[in-house]
């Protein structure tokens, strides 16, 4: 690429192509520093000057677009005309002495012929009409408005075209911008779908399709603020607070806003765009305008039925039913055309449908309109009417043609009064459809309609038909949403489900609430897909979109069934609070006291209804949900109070089932194990897992089952925290090979965990070269079964990485793996108000430690201390007793021995009322740093107490001498010794120290 600039010098005709993109300049002065910032103006092509150091986009005569940084040397302003002459590879300026300067010409990048990229810009937009009239005066004031404020709305009722003129704005000003971006607002479903679209398509995220909304709009959002020349259509914004769930940043570039109406939308466009953006009114065609388009759309069949007077009345009739609204032109005009037939016929059935419909649902401006769509059924045929009626149910946007072919499958299977198997072919159907102008193909390979055609459609549907057509769209829509298996959902199919997803509310408002009494036949479908589709959510981690879906099936369940004391209504609760304990647990966004208020009102609510339901505590569902306020108490850290509620679960349960060798039975025991070993009572949780592993076993048949596969990695836990390392890794190596035969692959989550797990056990091996291939191969597993890197698990996964790195003393490595950790958990989460955050916070503060950064270890332990409070609402919890305890190594180790003690102390107390009890591997390790406080103060009894204390715990909690941390207490109970002259004591506990070392 190669471009010569001279002063003076007008080259007009050598550059036809050349063009300057508005963009942010730096200006600098003769030293080369940057002074200010300038906007360029916007231009098409031709000679235009520009001033002193700028970025610019060139599109060149060579066909190709460039992004160049053109550089000078000199604080004057050079004004000059722009031309391009390719030769030599340098830019040559020549200012009016007649000096030439030399400058850098740097090309950042080539991004596509010109001509290809003129013909793309449109590609993800719908098609612009084909006839379009009568709007100049409008495109030009949507011009001036967007070069004057950047902004615009365009308001006017449905049906007016205002979509078109947006349309018609991109086509006609296509070479003014690098994007065109239109996203339709009908809700914020549809307007989040096609950002997810772009994310992925045009900016080239990986992982866009599993990616939560909140990361989307915030990725979105960060591109549009540094991107200038583009055109962002937002269409059909009727309910200004999508705005709020889909613009989080300001917009820089030009914005074009349709709207059915402009209340609150002027004051929103103040926060992100111009606050002097103005309204543009989209107004009904004159008679004229309304003539010249079925001229324009009628072509020579206008011009033929024009000649005879009796039709000329007729269209004269047709226009003043069209009452300049232009959708009701067009729909007339595609009768016409489809029909073979003269405005007198389209005029009687107008007329005729106006008299059996006197007061029709929809208002005075669609009467005409109700009038036309209506005739266009009536003579497309039954089989296309009736798709057109079931496709109006779901959202106008982005239906997909897998859908359509499910709709047109149940309707043939259904008997028709009249119509035949063979009439449903769903090409031909669709056809007849897109002839009438009542479908349209969208650019993302489905169908989209009209918002107003679907309400026509709806208001002349015959209530006799209403319930069998509405059971045929739900069930459609849950016959080919994505099933999940073993809590999986295929990757493939998460694009399409996210589709789907968009469709949930608008079905939903589409039914009369009265439609779901006890014998109605839209309860169960409607019921089954809003629950595959809240499971879809939790899978993806969508959760507050499964809290309103669950929200939405309890309302409707106790409607349906008129109580609250039924079965399925109690299973609603009682899932809402599953949910609502993961998200503490996984992938909460906001975990605080607030929450777990929210959980015990859930808990309360769950044990009241099934047990109001049922008459009696001894009912299955009684026990489920006593086990699932046991998970909630187990969330929270109260595990006593979940032990307690298990176990009366698992009582429970065994009345009911009259047996302990039933699966929910073994289900609860693992979650007992699992307490119990947060307890530290290891052995406890051995015998509880080994039950539940022989369980399992027993129900299923074979030791080939996901559970027992889940159960071994939890005995590995056990057996890993005890020090057996040996066992830990056999149990996990069983684990992986079950997980693997059980899935038939290696890329699933639970074997990512696996892999986790058995990283660990080389870790405290000391064998962390195979640790960290571990490590890595459970990283690439998650990012496989994610589709992202900014996943819970992935950053788990770094943290562990980061923990390897630590132990290597590879401090640099092991902070950048944290940093990446904890802007993942940021990410997930949204927030840094969780325990996953502050666990990372921790891990850096350990790091900055280790490097002698005391000031700034002491920093971040001290917000992972804040965070964990703000949390957990309670500073009598496990993870703060931990973080206390590390600030107290952090005092220590700058000789503040009575705060480090201070510190020790609070650790110590919070965790036996955590734990309940002192016997706790956690409480032995406090007790251990008191001692060597206490040593460092010369307080050698009270040193040798403490750790005499520290010996018993170990001994205790792991059930032998035999273990590194009984070898490494009783070897500072030899200092002490040695410092006290008790030398052949000492030597006595140095040697028994060494021993178990060198065992262990």
């Amino acid at each position: 690429m190669l471009i010569e600039i001279e002063k003076g010098v007008e080259l007009a005709g050598k550059s036809p192509n050349v063009r300057l993109c508005p963009v942010l300049v730096d200006t600098l002065d003769a030293a080369g520093n940057v002074f200010s910032f300038n906007q360029l103006p916007k231009f098409d092509s031709g000679l235009q000057s520009f001033s002193n150091d700028q970025f610019v986009s060139v599109f060149s005569s060579d066909g190709f677009v460039y992004n160049a940084q053109v550089e000078v040397g000199s604080g004057r302003t050079l004004r000059t005309t722009m031309s391009s002459l390719f030769a030599n590879n340098v830019i040559h300026l020549t200012p009016t002495s007649g000096n030439q300067y030399e400058i850098a010409y740097n090309v950042i990048d080539l991004v596509s012929p010109l001509s290809e990229r003129f013909s793309d810009i449109l590609s993800t937009l719908p098609k612009p009409p084909a006839h379009f009239i009568g709007r100049d005066a409008v495109l030009s004031e949507v011009q001036r408005q967007l070069v004057n404020h950047g902004a615009v709305i365009l308001v006017a009722q449905g049906g007016m075209g205002k979509s078109s003129v947006a349309l018609q704005f991109a086509k006609q000003h296509q070479k003014s911008y690098d994007s065109i971006f239109w996203v339709p607002c009908n809700t914020a479903a549809t307007a989040i779908s096609a950002l997810r679209d772009y994310a992925g398509s045009h900016f080239g995220l990986v992982g866009f399709e599993s990616m939560d909304t909140a990361d989307i709009v915030s990725f979105m959002g960060d591109k549009l603020s540094k991107c200038h020349c583009y055109l962002l259509i937002l269409d059909n914004v009727d309910d200004e607070s999508v705005l709020d769930q889909i613009l989080v940043s300001t917009l820089s570039g030009d914005v074009v806003i349709t709207s059915r109406s402009n209340a609150g939308l002027a004051v929103k466009m103040r926060n992100w765009i111009d606050p002097l953006a103005k309204n543009v009114i989209v107004e009904t065609w004159p008679s004229d305008v309304t003539y010249k388009f079925l001229k324009q759309r009628l072509d020579q069949k206008f011009d033929y039925l024009t000649v005879d007077q009796n039709e000329v009345d007729a269209l004269n009739k047709l226009i003043q039913h069209i009452d300049g609204l232009p959708l009701a032109a067009e729909q007339a005009a595609a009768f016409m055309e489809r029909e073979q037939t003269n405005f007198s016929v389209l005029v009687r059935r107008i007329t005729s449908y106006l008299a059996e419909n006197p007061d029709p649902r929809l208002g005075v401006a669609s009467v005409s309109l109700a009038a036309i769509v209506s005739t266009g059924l009536d003579t497309i045929g039954n089989a296309a009417s009736l798709l057109m009626q079931v496709l109006s149910f779901y959202s106008s946007r982005d239906i997909p043609f897998d859908l359509v072919d499910q709709v047109v499958l149940l309707l043939s299977e259904g008997e028709v009064e009249g119509i035949e198997k063979t009439d449903f072919n769903t090409q031909v159907l669709l056809r007849k459809l897109r002839s009438q102008s009542l479908l349209y193909d969208s650019p993302n390979n489905m169908l989209s309609t009209h918002q107003l055609i679907q309400q026509v459609v709806l208001s002349v549907m015959l209530p006799s038909t209403r319930p069998k057509l509405s059971h045929i769209s739900l069930k459609s829509l849950l016959n080919i949403f994505p099933k999940e298996v073993d809590g999986q959902f295929e990757s493939s199919k998460i694009p399409l489900a996210n589709v789907l997803l968009s469709h949930v509310a608008t079905v939903s408002e589409s039914i009369p609430s009265d439609s779901f009494d006890h014998s109605s036949e839209l309860f169960d479908p409607l019921d089954d897909f809003q629950w595959q589709c809240q499971l879809f959510c939790s899978f993806i981690g969508y959760y507050s979109q499964q809290i309103d879906l669950l929200e939405e099936l309890l309302t409707r369940r106790s409607a349906h069934y008129n109580t609250r004391e039924h079965e399925s209504v109690a299973t609603t609760i009682n899932n809402m609070g599953m949910v609502a304990s993961s998200r503490v647990k996984v992938n909460m966004p906001k975990p605080c006291c607030c929450m777990k208020n929210h959980l015990r009102h859930l808990s309360k609510c769950m044990e009241h209804e099934n047990v109001k339901v049922y008459g009696t505590r001894e009912h299955a569902s009684v026990g489920t949900t006593l086990g699932n306020m046991g998970l909630v108490a187990d969330s929270y850290g109260e595990y006593a109070k979940a032990m307690q509620l298990y176990e009366e679960s698992l009582a429970i349960k065994v009345k009911v089932f009259r047996t302990r060798e039933h699966a929910d039975i073994a289900t609860t025991l693992n979650n007992m194990g699992q307490v119990a070993f947060c307890q530290g009572e290891y052995a406890k949780a051995m015998q509880l897992y080994e039950e539940s592993l022989a369980t399992f076993v027993k129900v299923y048949g074979t030791r080939e089952h996901a559970l027992v596969g889940t159960t071994l990695n939890n005995m590995g836990q056990v057996t890993d925290s005890q020090g057996e390392y040996a066992k830990a890794m056999q149990l996990y190596e069983e684990s992986l090979a079950t997980l693997v035969k059980v899935y038939g692959t290696r890329e699933h989550a639970e074997v990512g965990t696996t892999l986790n797990n058995m990283g660990s056990v080389a870790s405290n091996q000391g064998e962390y070269a195979k640790a960290m291939e571990l490590y890595e191969e459970s990283l690439a597993t998650y990012v496989k079964v994610y589709g992202t890197r900014e996943h819970a698990s992935v950053a788990t996964t770094l943290n562990a990485m980061g923990l390897v790195a630590s132990s290597q003393s590879e401090y640099a490595k092991a902070m950048q793996l944290y940093e990446e950790t904890l802007a993942t958990f940021i990410k997930v989460y949204g927030t840094r108000e969780h325990a996953s955050v502050g666990t990372t916070l921790g891990n850096m503060g350990s790091v900055a430690d280790s490097q002698g950064e005391y000031a700034k270890a002491m920093l971040l332990y001290e917000e992972s201390l804040a965070t964990f409070v703000k949390v957990y609402g309670t500073r009598e919890h496990a993870s703060v007793a931990t973080t206390l305890n590390a600030m107290g190594l952090v005092a220590f180790g700058q000789g503040e021995y009575a705060k480090a003690m201070q510190l020790y102390e609070e650790s110590l107390a919070i965790k036996v009322k955590v734990y309940g009890t002192r016997e706790h591997a956690d409480v032995a390790i406090t007790l251990n740093n008191m001692g060597s406080v206490a040593v460092c103060q010369g307080e050698y009894a009270k040193a040798m107490q403490l750790y005499e204390e520290t010996l018993v715990t170990y001994v205790k909690v792991y059930g032998t001498r035999e273990h590194a941390l009984v070898g490494t207490t009783l070897n500072n109970m030899g200092s002490v010794a040695d410092s006290q002259g008790e030398y052949a004591k000492a030597m006595q506990l140095y040697e028994e120290s060494l021993s178990i070392k060198v065992k262990v």
